[in-house]
């Protein structure tokens, strides 16, 4: 596919006429992967959507699963204490 200029200065009218159709073949085909591309990322991107509302919309902690819940706050240690008696 690759032609340097020398090659397509030498070419006739015949020849550049097929080379234009070749280069259309070639756009046309990379225009087509480009739509199916973008349509993947079409797809992907609702999906990631729908994904990300159903990770919202549930309820609970966040946080790695298999997780115990936090335990609830103590109480503050209390600072003085009563001596024993003696004896």
């Amino acid at each position: 596919m690759q032609r340097s200029g020398r090659e397509v200065v030498a070419l006739d009218r015949d020849g550049l006429l097929a080379l234009i159709a070749e280069l259309h073949a070639v756009i046309s085909h990379q225009e087509a992967t480009i739509a199916q591309r973008e349509a993947i990322i079409g797809d992907l991107t609702q999906r990631i959507q729908e994904l990300e509302a159903r990770l919202s919309g549930r309820g609970g902690p966040t946080g790695m699963p298999g997780l115990k819940p936090t335990s609830s706050k103590r109480p503050p240690r209390k600072t003085e204490r009563k001596p024993r008696p003696q004896g």
